[in-house]
């Protein structure tokens, strides 16, 4: 692969959470991973993030640490998204003129607005379903940019958006192989399961209790509590000596916890784009027992679990003797294309595209794709494990 020469990059990440260990989700740790793998490959890097995010790049941030995303008494959400809108859209004013290429990390509608005519890279981390950039995007009078380019993070994501985008490629994540390595000191505990994630009703926890009961197994629990009500109201009650929360762990003390269990249960409740805690599990040989959604089937593959026959308890239940019975060489193997210098690199390569390339060169997009679809919001694209 061609050496890419050094870049200017200003990435955008959002504003709900900061990028730092212990990450509250998958897109933190994708945005840390880029911007620190960027920096190290000797590209001038400037992260627009939430302040208190850490990183190897030149951080800008976007809204104070103590920046609430979501709805206080007497507000609403939207006032919340303008504020950050508002502050995001001055940040890149300030370093626009600085940087050679965008890599746009962020669930904002502020790029696809306000950046038409710069070099852009939008990386799509959910389904087509993101309703502020979608009400954008699908308006009669929308264009992109001239130098935009789309990257989905799995051939299913990318698919669902190409409804709206144009030159929709695919960047899959990848993960740091060798910190999620098989672990010569932890063995596996029999018939015990374990899942990661943020602690939501997306996510599919109650789910994955009510399968480790059914199996007669044991269930280890770890993830931030990002919804405190749901937590108390439907998790904490099940919770017992068989079923255990352990807290929100470090990425240092993840890989551990997720080698000691015998199966890896993955609920996501919705299409799901990707699954960075599948894949962090499978590479530490853990095999996986998942619900048939969005791009889990590309994760999991032949040799990395069973993809259960529906979505049900029951059907979870099943599934999990049968991954158990995995030879965990092989789960490991098999995700060894999901690799960060693989995935940094196809990055690297799009970015030096169209930061180099003469806009005067490029064919303006007369429209973007067919818009003829019914607009699907996130409450009609409801998941069929729902």
């Amino acid at each position: 692969m061609a050496t890419v020469p050094p870049l200017r990059i200003a990435i955008l990440g959002h504003f709900r959470h900061a990028i730092a260990e212990p990450f509250q989700g998958g897109l933190e740790a994708h945005t840390a991973l880029l911007a620190d793998e960027l920096t190290r490959r000797g590209h001038d890097v400037t992260l627009l993030a939430k302040e208190g995010s850490v990183t190897a790049a030149r951080l800008r941030p976007i809204v104070p640490a103590g920046f609430h995303y979501g709805p206080l008494p007497g507000e609403t959400i939207d006032r919340s998204e303008m504020m950050a809108d508002a502050a995001l859209l001055e940040a890149i004013h300030e370093v626009e003129d600085e940087v050679d290429v965008v890599l746009n990390n962020s669930l904002s509608k502020v790029p696809y607005l306000h950046l038409a005519d710069r070099p852009m890279l939008t990386a799509l981390h959910t389904p087509a379903s993101l309703e502020r950039v979608v009400e954008v995007i699908a308006a009669t009078d929308w264009r992109p940019g001239h130098r935009h380019v789309w990257a989905g993070v799995s051939r299913t994501t990318s698919r669902d958006w190409a409804r709206w985008l144009p030159d929709v490629r695919c960047i899959t994540n990848g993960i740091d192989l060798a910190r999620w390595a098989p672990r010569p000191d932890v063995t596996a505990r029999p018939q015990h399961a374990v899942w990661s994630g943020r602690i939501t009703p997306e996510k599919g926890l109650v789910l994955a209790i009510e399968a480790a009961q059914l199996a007669g197994w044991s269930l280890s629990i770890s993830g931030p509590v990002a919804d405190p009500v749901y937590f108390a109201e439907q998790i904490a009650p099940r919770l017992d000596e068989k079923i255990r929360y352990v807290g929100h762990l470090r990425h240092t003390e993840l890989p551990a916890f997720l080698q000691s269990g015998s199966v890896y249960l993955f609920t996501p409740m919705w299409p799901e784009p990707f699954g960075l805690a599948l894949v962090e599990a499978l590479a530490g040989g853990t095999p996986a027992a998942v619900l048939p959604q969005g791009a889990v089937a590309e994760i999991v593959g032949r040799r990395g679990g069973v993809i259960a026959a529906g979505c049900t308890a029951v059907d979870l239940a099943a599934a999990l003797p049968r991954a158990a019975e995995l030879d965990r060489r092989a789960v490991a193997a098999s995700v060894a294309g999901f690799s960060k210098t693989a995935m940094v690199s196809a990055y690297e390569q799009v970015l030096a595209e169209i930061a180099t390339v003469d806009s005067d060169l490029i064919p303006v997009p007369v429209s973007a794709p067919s818009r003829s679809h019914e607009r699907t919001t996130d409450r009609e694209k409801e998941s069929p494990c729902r």
